[in-house]
């Protein structure tokens, strides 16, 4: 099975931020963090960190609001 189990939370609702952790309910060495943050322009960044079959990645992006 691919199940993850995970929960996330708003940290800061003046800077408008928030994080997420997850993990693989079937392998404990499987993990991930999510941070994200709404822009004052209304596009949404995104930063994460996971752990996968023993390899460790790291990435970002920017979701753009639709003008």
């Amino acid at each position: 099975m691919n199940n993850w189990k995970g929960s996330f939370e708003l940290d800061d609702v003046y800077m408008n931020t928030g994080r997420g952790a997850y993990h693989h309910t079937d392998r404990v060495d499987d993990w991930g963090y999510h941070y994200v943050r709404l822009l004052e322009n209304g596009d949404l960044s995104a930063q994460w960190e996971n752990m996968s079959a023993g390899v460790r990645k790291t990435d970002s992006l920017v979701w753009h609001k639709k003008r």
